[in-house]
């Protein structure tokens, strides 16, 4: 859940990037980042303050696009802030990927 639903705010499309983004870390790492603990208070705790810890094997491209996926900060996070759909597709992560070829 992204940071506004566990804080019972108004949210809009940008949870579900937010969403990408936690999934993208689990599909390269094998587990959610916030596997640690299995308190549910101190899961909310950590969304809800933007805090993920990143392996050090973590590749540094993920963790970038991740990073913007998942920012606290509306003002910041991809997926809400103009131009999205291009900064995402963009990004270094996905370098050589020809979206042209990807059928969606």
């Amino acid at each position: 859940m992204a940071p506004e639903i566990v804080n019972g705010k108004m949210y809009c499309q940008a949870v579900d990037w937010y969403a990408f983004g936690i999934l993208l870390y689990e599909l390269i790492y094998g587990r959610t980042p916030f596997s640690q603990t299995d308190d549910i208070c101190q899961i909310f705790k950590k969304i809800s303050v933007g805090k993920i810890l990143f392996p050090r094997v973590f590749d540094k491209d993920a963790k970038s696009l991740i990073k913007k996926l998942k920012n606290v900060d509306l003002t910041k996070r991809y997926g809400h802030i103009k131009n999205s759909k291009d900064l995402i597709k963009g990004h270094r992560f996905f370098k050589g990927l020809d979206w042209d070829e990807l059928i969606l």
